[in-house]
């Protein structure tokens, strides 16, 4: 099991979080105010570069963008250890993610899985064959997007079988 923690808007937070033993510093870079809690690139700049390099802990950035040279730009800005991809499943498909990792060198790609009924293990097991991490949650298919965040739980005997039959985390 990793741990994740995200909404993350100053080094100090950031920081706490690396002591608490966390593997991943999650932030929402941005400058449109798509969605809440987004920090500026420069926040994400000082927030990753203020963390201990002999911490183990990956830095991310998640975001609901389904425009591959706005990730790339963002990947380019901030340079996470790790891109977290939450949009719409549907708006960013294996082809695409293929096109991504092939433009951001260095940078692992955790895809969000929705997590729906059984046909989504199929879903999961596509997208290990590019992505480095997956993460599985809720997708409510509300107007702000996406996947996770909602505070619905989903069927977690899917995420159990989703678990077992990937060769990732």
């Amino acid at each position: 099991m990793k741990i994740q923690i995200y909404g993350h808007d100053t080094l100090q937070d950031a920081l706490m979080s690396v002591k608490s033993g966390v593997n991943f510093i999650g932030v929402v870079p941005g400058e449109l105010g798509r969605i809440p809690n987004e920090v500026s690139y420069t926040a994400c700049q000082e927030i990753f570069s203020g963390i201990p390099k002999d911490s183990n802990v990956s830095t991310v950035a998640l975001t609901i963008s389904d425009d591959i040279n706005e990730i790339i730009e963002t990947v380019n800005k901030i340079n996470p250890d790790v891109i977290h991809l939450s949009g719409q499943i549907e708006d960013m498909p294996v082809s695409k993610v293929v096109e991504l990792k092939q433009n951001i060198f260095g940078t692992k790609i955790m895809q969000a899985i929705p997590v729906t009924d059984a046909s989504t293990i199929d879903l999961a097991l596509k997208y290990q064959e590019i992505c480095d991490y997956i993460i599985l949650d809720t997708n409510l298919k509300s107007d702000v997007g996406d996947i996770g965040a909602t505070g619905v739980t989903h069927d977690w005997n899917v995420s159990r079988k989703i678990v077992s039959s990937l060769n990732i985390p």
